[in-house]
């Protein structure tokens, strides 16, 4: 089964990622991937120069950003702006890739938004700010940061007592068997970006080869399946070493 990886950090994600452009696009076609997709934090800064590397090694570039959006846990149609430290505000981290120059052209818009309304080196957006800004975008949503919501209450959304010693495996199986994976915050978030993005709208899965990600991916595979919202294997690389760990079972 091939593997084209969606969501790769280059340098210019200060602090979280460390490899070149360069030194991704020629990694990728060392491994034969035909694409690769750029998908550094609140930056286009190196989508120039991975776009020429990707032409002089042969690999189709596909060019995005990981933003972070933010969305209140009361009504979302009240939030006007929203910074990282915003209390009772529910966050996650969407991989926006472009389909085209309409694509591009909003993403650009929403990094400037976000850089030039926060702190510097806190760029945040609120997820209402994507609302008419979906043309040409597609939204891969990284749902592990949600873990620790999943697995930490002490009861499932039924308010039946978890085992205290059942963890992730224990929640897993709850939402294999049908009970809903994420608090009603995150999963109103996942309705309104199912509005805005339709079928452009996946959740993003790794797995790299651990019995616990093996366990979550056919979780939320199997949550997948229930909502209509298809899932797409990530490795969240951020060097060019760990490319060659492709998860190429992720979809499995």
């Amino acid at each position: 089964m091939s593997f084209v990886e969606l969501a790769t950090r280059s340098a210019f994600s200060l602090l979280e990622g460390a490899s070149t452009p360069e030194v991704l696009a020629e990694r990728a076609a060392v491994l034969g991937m035909p694409a690769l997709g750029l998908a550094d934090h609140f930056d286009l800064g190196g989508v120039v120069r991975f776009t020429r590397a990707c032409a002089r090694h042969g690999v189709q570039p596909i060019l995005g950003a990981e933003l972070r959006c933010g969305v209140p846990r009361t009504d979302l149609h009240e939030l006007r702006w929203l910074g990282r430290d915003s209390p009772g505000a529910t966050w996650t981290r969407l991989i926006l890739l472009c389909i085209d120059r309409d694509g591009y052209h909003a993403l650009s818009s929403q990094i400037t938004r976000a850089r030039l309304g926060n702190p510097r080196g806190e760029p945040a957006l609120p997820l209402d700010a994507l609302r008419s800004k979906t043309t040409g975008l597609v939204c891969l949503v990284n749902v592990e940061e949600w873990e620790s919501a999943r697995v930490s209450p002490a009861c499932d959304t039924g308010g039946t007592p978890l085992s205290p010693t059942g963890g992730a495996a224990e929640a897993e199986r709850l939402v294999v068997a049908g009970t809903k994976p994420v608090p009603d915050s995150e999963a109103r978030m996942l309705d309104e970006l199912h509005g805005w993005f339709g079928d452009r709208l996946f959740l993003a899965l790794a797995y790299h080869g651990l019995p616990e990600e093996a366990r979550r991916c056919r979780a939320w595979i199997a949550y997948a399946e229930r909502s209509g919202t298809p899932a797409s294997a990530t490795g969240r690389r951020w060097t060019r070493r760990e490319i060659d760990c492709c998860p190429t079972e992720s979809g499995t």
